[in-house]
């Protein structure tokens, strides 16, 4: 059984098919490929190549069960006494919240929920001016989406400057290349609205001090510099959490990020037969890593299935 069919759950797929292990991926939404359709913008990662992979997954006897959600429609206990091992992938689909207040006004989204919206097929147009806060590569995905979906003046706001920003360099330079602003070394601390609905965001200018052993420095907030934008929608995009609906029943060994503790070798979580992988090991990373990751614990499930040493003569590179 895998449950999730983003890039790891499909990488496992596909290990353990072409070996002749009949897969069940089991995804809560109604479309297929996780973070891959729901997380990517189409201009980004055109959706007939997700619908190609899988329709190669399907030919290769892979059975894809979607609007089925562990944890609630079916539990994992259930799944470890119809399936001989279990192959998790969630990811990491639960928004940060920015933790300031008015952040429950109308006009307020957050990333990865606002792109699964549009992805989905929802008409959502929030408005002329948007901002957008954060500065890895939801944020810019956001920030474009917007752009695409009828928004005229978008900005992302940014605790540093552009050269701390995660962001893959060329997509801050395709952002900009569209016209959206970065607003450097600023950050929201109070959202203001009348009526339920958001008006303006209160910031605060930032300055960088101390640099920690990376060269990352931290961003210090200039007292008494308090500004104002009046703003439609404010988009926080600063990360998200793993969420654990799936765990029910069973008392996983988390991280204190709320990661699955894992065997980075064999991928195998604190629970016998149960493997994991990508950000529900890593936090929010990239879909190349997913599939390392994914690659090592298929890999881990034949061993298991086959009675043999998960860790023998491997060499597995750790990403944590």
């Amino acid at each position: 059984a895998i449950v999730g069919s983003g890039p790891a759950g499909m990488t496992v797929a596909y290990y353990l098919a072409h070996e002749g292990y009949h897969c069940t991926i089991f995804e809560s939404l109604p479309i297929d490929g996780g973070m891959l359709t729901v997380g990517i913008p189409a201009y980004r990662l055109p959706r007939d190549i997700v619908e190609a992979e899988f329709d190669a997954l399907k030919s290769c006897g892979v059975t894809v069960k979607n609007n089925v959600t562990v944890g609630k429609d079916i539990t994992i206990a259930q799944l470890q006494e119809e399936y001989d091992a279990v192959f998790h992938a969630v990811g990491a689909h639960d928004s940060r919240k920015l933790g300031i207040e008015g952040e429950d006004f109308d006009g307020v989204l957050h990333g990865v929920d606002y792109l699964r919206r549009v992805n989905l097929g929802e008409n959502l147009n929030l408005g002329k001016n948007i901002v957008v806060v954060g500065g890895g590569n939801v944020a810019i995905d956001v920030a474009r989406t917007a752009l695409r979906t009828g928004s005229d003046k978008v900005f992302i706001l940014y605790r540093r400057t552009k050269a701390e920003m995660p962001a893959a360099k060329a997509e801050i330079d395709h952002l900009e290349e569209e016209g959206v602003k970065i607003e450097m070394l600023a950050a929201p601390i109070k959202i203001h609205g009348e009526n339920g609905k958001l008006t303006k965001i209160e910031c605060l200018r930032m300055k960088l001090g101390e640099c920690d052993t990376s060269g990352r420095c931290r961003p210090v907030v200039i007292e008494g510099s308090n500004f104002m934008i009046k703003a439609d929608a404010i988009i926080p995009a600063i990360s998200q959490n793993v969420n654990h609906l799936m765990d029910k029943g069973i008392d996983f060994e988390l991280t204190s990020w709320g990661t699955y503790v894992v065997d980075h070798v064999t991928m195998q979580t604190s629970e016998d037969g149960i493997f994991t992988a990508g950000d529900a090991v890593l936090g929010p990373q990239t879909a190349a890593k997913a599939i390392y990751q994914a690659k090592v614990a298929a890999e881990s499930i034949k061993r298991y299935l086959e009675g043999t040493d998960m860790k023998e003569g491997r060499e597995v590179r750790d990403l944590l």
